[in-house]
């Protein structure tokens, strides 16, 4: 039924030995996400897949790109998500990866690595310590990651000292803003 799954060339034929009742064990599903060529049939068996562990395998050796990235929702472990951010072969695909962390001392090492300035400013934006949103706040390179960090410090101190001390008007205006409130 996997050769048929994977080989044959009329579809009907391979969605028929996909669904078919002597396919039972994950495994099988796994191999044949993986090894397909036909989206279709790599989807259908994704339906089967349940183990965490085993989309981490797909999404490693998927051949088709679409199925990798479809694995994600399915994906909550904290290294995987960290090497999808690093890798950044796809951006928003990163970015959904990174939407997932939460984990705040991860994301300020995102933020760090200074991959992306999309992944970046998302990873600041998703950094609720205001410690954290102080330091990036005084001294990010990113006038972005300087506005998302300003936006969400709530000390008026540091506040007025961003006010009157950034390099970038607008930042300056932001914390300004947050001070009326």
């Amino acid at each position: 039924m996997i050769k048929i799954a994977l080989n044959d060339e009329d579809q009907f034929v391979r969605n028929h030995a996909i669904s078919n009742p002597a396919l039972k064990d994950e495994k099988d599903f796994v191999y044949i996400a993986i090894n397909s060529t036909h989206e279709d049939v790599a989807q259908e068996a994704l339906t089967h897949v349940v183990g965490e562990k085993n989309f981490i395998e797909i999404l490693k050796n998927a051949k088709i790109d679409s199925i990798r990235k479809s694995t994600l929702d399915n994906i909550d472990d904290l290294e995987t998500l960290i090497r999808i951010v690093l890798a950044n072969e796809d951006e928003e695909f990163s970015l959904k990866a990174l939407n997932k962390i939460k984990v705040e001392k991860c994301l300020f090492k995102i933020y760090e690595q200074n991959i992306s300035e999309n992944i970046s400013v998302r990873a600041v934006s998703l950094i609720r310590d205001q410690k954290m949103l102080t330091d990036i706040a005084r001294n990010a390179d990113l006038w972005r990651a300087r506005e998302v960090a300003t936006k969400k410090i709530v000390s008026r101190t540091v506040l007025k000292e961003i006010s009157i001390n950034d390099d970038n008007e607008y930042v300056r205006d932001v914390a300004k803003k947050r001070m009326n409130l």
